[in-house]
Order: structure tokens, then C-alpha cells, then sequence
């Protein structure tokens, strides 16, 4: 969690995230509504959480889920339902569209089944098409998905089958499907695995990969991405470099500057270590390393144009 305490206000938000944090279970029943305010003035470096879900794991790090507020431009706040590893967001219902309520942000348990963020005035940022389908609970499992239950037990509604800029250990979907990050895309389609940079409506590929039979569908393991054809057998791996203590690798993540990357979590520095990456630590094998004006350089790193004025 990143939290900057700068005032008074800031101190109370964080009292409520602990506060909530240190009460939270696996799952949580139907109905149910969780809130938290918004800061009466904007700062930059406010990231406020509001953890209500903790996955049962028993060793670092560990899945969290809840309400999250994080700035956005315009002096705005984004407030979303999203899962954390640690830090890091794997999942947020506000990937595609920020939803940005003036007072408070809202995560609504509703008791006709539907799972929704509001302002608590009427308007809806997201929610989930599960309207009068008998849901029980919000259950964070220990892979990290988040699921609707119904009193059966049956899944009505998951977070695996939304992805966004990560695929986490067990998930599998099926092609074609993406990945996005900012302008960029890591697409899995029937014939081939491509990253790509998408810009006023134009799409630059910039690495791919064609296995000799079509794909039906991917699977992250603990070696790496899995790709398998229909008849579930496999035509192809990304596979992350041996680490020390060969921990498994728990994500493959499109990273804002449009490399693509597997991780694992090191016990030795506490934090996630990559062990593949599409652009081989080669800055300039990236699309923009440099911004939209500056120069990749031979010794891999980044100088401006030199302009010369007569």
C-alpha cells in the first residue's frame, strides 16, 4: 500500500484502511456496502486502500482486495474495486474507463446479486452483469480471482475471465484475448502471439511468435505461459530464465512501457523479481523508450535531439 500522510484528512483515510484491513476474510455475503470518502482537495500523491478481502495464502505475498482511490489527470480521483499482490495491482474494475465520483466511492453488495462501484447518489462506474442470479458472496481466492458465489457454490462471475495488463499463475483463457497496457497490447490469437503499439488508430507491431498449429487457448504455470491447440496439447511456451531457489513464476504482466514480463516473488529481497522479458533488458528493443522525442542510443540508453538554429 502507498499511502502519503500529508494532513489531518489523509491520516483519518488511513485509519480507515487498516481499521478494515484487519477485519477482512476471504469472502464476504449478499447484501453488503462498503464506502470511503474522497479527500476534500486533490493531491497528487494520495493512493488510498481499503482492503476488505485477503486470499488465505500462507507464505508472501498476499492477494488483497477492496477499494481503491488513486489520482488520475484533471486533479481527479479514480475509485475502483481492485486486487493487489502486495503492491502491485493485478486487476481493477477501472482498467478501461476510471470512474471518478466527487464525494464517495461505494462498493455495493446489492440484494439483487449485482456487484457494483457508485458515488452513492445513483451513478453507476461498474458493475457486474449478474442482476437476479441468486449470488451468496465475494470470495477472493487464493490465485488471486475474484469470484461471485451462488448458494450453490457455482462461480456466476469471475475476474479471471476480465483480464487486464496481468495473467496470474492458473488462469487460462481462451483465444483470442489481450492484454493491454496504455497504448499497448499483448494479443493471443489463433495463429500467432504479438505486442503491439497502438497509436491514432494504427496498430505497430513489435515482437511476435507463430507456434506451427493454431492456439485455443493459454494457461500461466509456474514455468511460464502455456500455449495448447484443441486438442489440449501444447504448441508453445514463454518460458522465464532458472532464478535462485527456482521459485514458481505468479504473473506475466504487459508493463506501461510496452515490455512484457514474467515474475516470480524472491524471498531473499521481498519483492517481485522478473524472470523474462520480451525486450531482453535492451531499452531500445521498445517501441518510444524515449518518448516521442528522444533517441535510443548504442550504449542502450536515451539522449535528446539536438537542434541547431541558423
Amino acid at each position: 500500500m502507498s499511502l502519503k500522510i500529508l494532513h489531518l484528512f489523509n491520516f483519518f483515510f488511513f485509519f480507515i484502511s487498516f481499521f478494515i484491513n484487519g477485519l477482512c476474510n476471504s469472502y464476504i455475503h449478499f447484501p453488503n456496502k462498503f464506502s470511503i470518502p474522497i479527500p476534500p482537495s486533490f493531491d497528487p500523491n494520495f493512493h488510498g486502500r481499503a482492503f476488505i478481502l485477503v486470499s488465505g495464502m500462507k507464505h508472501p505475498p498476499t492477494f488483497r482486495a477492496g477499494l481503491s482511490l488513486e489520482p488520475i489527470p484533471n486533479n481527479l480521483y479514480s475509485c475502483s474495486l481492485s486486487v493487489f499482490l502486495g503492491p502491485l495491482k493485478v486487476w481493477s474494475s477501472d482498467h478501461f474507463s476510471p470512474f471518478s465520483p466527487s464525494t464517495t466511492c461505494v462498493l455495493d453488495l446489492t440484494s439483487n446479486g449485482v456487484l457494483q462501484v457508485h458515488d452513492g447518489f445513483g451513478l453507476v462506474g461498474w458493475q457486474t452483469s449478474t442482476f437476479s442470479q441468486q449470488v451468496q458472496r465475494l470470495l477472493l481466492e487464493k490465485t488471486g480471482n475474484l469470484v461471485l458465489k451462488d448458494e450453490n457454490n457455482c462461480t456466476i462471475w469471475q475476474s479471471f475471465d476480465y483480464p487486464t495488463d496481468t495473467m496470474l499463475r492458473g488462469q487460462q483463457l481462451n483465444a483470442p484475448f489481450s492484454l493491454t497496457s496504455l497504448n499497448y497490447s499483448f494479443e493471443v490469437l489463433q495463429d500467432m502471439l504479438r505486442i503491439s503499439l497502438n497509436w491514432r488508430g494504427q496498430r505497430y507491431s513489435y515482437w511476435e511468435l507463430e507456434p506451427k498449429r493454431n492456439i485455443s487457448f493459454a494457461r500461466l504455470g509456474s514455468i511460464g505461459l502455456k500455449l495448447f491447440d484443441r486438442n489440449s496439447t501444447k504448441v508453445a511456451l514463454i518460458k522465464g530464465s532458472f532464478h535462485s531457489g527456482k521459485e514458481p513464476n505468479k504473473l506475466l504482466v504487459l508493463n506501461k512501457d510496452g515490455n512484457l514480463g514474467l515474475y516470480y516473488y524472491s524471498a531473499e529481497t521481498g519483492e517481485l523479481q522478473a524472470s523474462y522479458q520480451s525486450s531482453n533488458n535492451n531499452t531500445c528493443q521498445l517501441p518510444l523508450p524515449c518518448g516521442n522525442y528522444g533517441i535510443c542510443t548504442s550504449s542502450n540508453s536515451c539522449s535528446c535531439v539536438a537542434f541547431v538554429f541558423i
